[in-house]
């Protein structure tokens, strides 16, 4: 009877131990597949967002939309954790509907770009303050001259604080050239509604731009 108890216990034993085995298999095989899907999906997505991207580029704003309304669909089946692919997917197809005075839409597709960067992204980034200039342009396309002004105000700032962050002078150089093409936007905005005073105030901060940035504007 000793010997059938052990008997009886060592097949207990091998019995959990090979379900064990089974059970980190298919685990496994779990993880394997969902690995191959991620990466088929990551290929998809980055090929479908550089045809949006050369697209934009070539001006052909329509298959554009097309494209970058694919690459969003592909963005959503990255992993949780892909907030910088999605920032970049959604700005993408802000720009398209900007491109095509369709504001409203970028808007949307814009709030959308700020959520999902912001758990990397604060005003101290470059990329926030893309995002809040094409929101001043989406506004300024609706004629919501003093909501555009906030977000042309928003994006100056954070690239004020991105060139006090960025420690590197080829950097700078293109930080300074943007700080440059928003506050002449500011400028074209107030003109545009006939804001003779905020358009001579802005005019001001573009002339003590220029000498404050003068090392990189003289290229």
């Amino acid at each position: 009877m000793k010997y059938l108890g052990l008997t009886l216990l060592f097949f207990a034993s091998v019995t959990i131990c090979s379900g064990q085995i089974v059970t980190d298999q298919k685990e496994a095989e779990r993880l394997y597949k969902e690995s191959i899907l991620e990466t088929k999906n990551n290929k998809a997505y980055f090929s479908e967002a550089e045809k949006c991207r050369k697209l934009i580029n070539s001006k052909s704003y329509s298959q554009a939309e097309a494209s970058c309304k694919l690459s969003v669909m592909l963005v959503e089946k990255l992993p949780k954790s892909s907030y910088m692919e999605r920032h970049s997917a959604y700005k993408m197809l802000g720009l398209a509907f900007i491109r095509q005075r369709k504001a409203q839409e970028a808007i949307t597709s814009l709030e959308k770009t700020l959520k999902a960067g912001k758990s990397n992204l604060d005003d101290t980034d470059s990329e926030t303050g893309e995002v809040y200039f094409l929101l001043g342009q989406a506004n300024q396309l609706l004629e919501k001259t003093e909501l555009a002004s906030d977000f042309y105000m928003k994006a100056e700032n954070t690239f004020r604080s991105a060139f006090v962050e960025i420690d590197e002078d080829e950097v700078r150089f293109d930080y300074v050239r943007i700080l440059g093409n928003i506050l002449e936007t500011h400028i074209i905005l107030a003109e545009n509604a006939n804001l003779k005073e905020k358009s001579e105030k802005y005019k001001k901060r573009l002339s003590d731009f220029k000498i404050e940035f003068a090392k990189y504007l003289k290229e």
